[in-house]
């Protein structure tokens, strides 16, 4: 019985990757960062203007860390860790509110109304508001994803998170899904979540033309990590937390 348990962790090990990296080793606290942060000229430090200032500009190094989800097939669903709400500038006037959501909180949401979302390329994200390339998420909308959790509701409109269709490695035969317009995919060698994109919020204008936008604010995701937790001596994870880490700065 012991070998059988420890068997179908293993499968929900293979599952689960095929979802997000896993990206330390042995404990829970040698996080390696995404290799965005690596190659990037990064604040590493976190030195942007703190949030809750009047004059607000942004902040750098935000980390969000998801709630603990076991291994097993709800580790894929769309809304396993829950969702983590973050405010941009907080106070002050404050920015929107952002939910991060989904598949290890990947997938970021304004709940603020009246603001809109889409991405940049990533090296467009300092920017000029008139210099960017912005595709507007509304109209370039995916599937419904497959929404598991209790009290939240899963839309595909408003949303950018995995980028146009994915099929999981594990199981063989596992459906693809089309979560639309993302800032993100998957490096299916090492399994890693490779980020593509940055992502722009605003208001005013519409959601299909931000070009009469009255406020506006660029969002560089750094890293997205699952971290394993184990519970006991075999090496197969018994579960995972989640940590998203991003720079974000006033772009008008």
């Amino acid at each position: 019985m012991k070998e059988i348990n420890k068997f179908n962790k293993l499968m929900a090990f293979l599952i689960l990757i095929g979802f997000m990296a896993v990206t330390s080793c042995d404990e829970q606290e040698e996080i390696n960062p995404s290799p965005n942060v690596e190659s990037g000229s990064l604040d590493l430090e976190g030195n942007g203007t703190p949030p809750g200032l009047a004059n607000c500009q942004g902040n750098n190094n935000v980390t969000l860390n998801g709630d603990t989800v076991q291994t097993g097939p709800a580790a894929g669903q769309y809304c396993s860790f829950g969702d983590i709400l973050y405010t941009l500038c907080s106070t002050g006037p404050a920015g929107p509110e952002l939910s991060f959501e989904g598949q290890f909180n990947s997938f970021i949401r304004p709940l603020t109304s009246g603001w809109f979302i889409g991405i940049i390329p990533l090296n467009q994200y300092n920017n000029t508001w008139a210099n960017m390339t912005i595709q507007a998420e509304a109209g370039n909308i995916g599937d419904l994803p497959d929404e598991q959790c209790n009290g939240f509701f899963a839309s595909p409109e408003g949303v950018v998170g995995l980028n146009g269709s994915f099929t999981p490695p594990f199981p063989p035969g596992a459906p693809s899904q089309n979560f639309g317009l993302g800032y993100y995919n998957y490096d299916l060698g090492p399994n890693e979540p490779n980020i593509t994109d940055a992502i722009v919020v605003w208001r005013g204008g519409t959601s299909t033309d931000p070009s009469n936008a009255t406020e506006a604010f660029a969002i560089r995701v750094n890293a997205l990590n699952s971290i394993p937790i184990f519970t006991d001596p075999d090496p197969v994870p018994d579960a995972f937390s989640s940590q998203v880490i991003f720079d974000y700065r006033k772009a008008l």
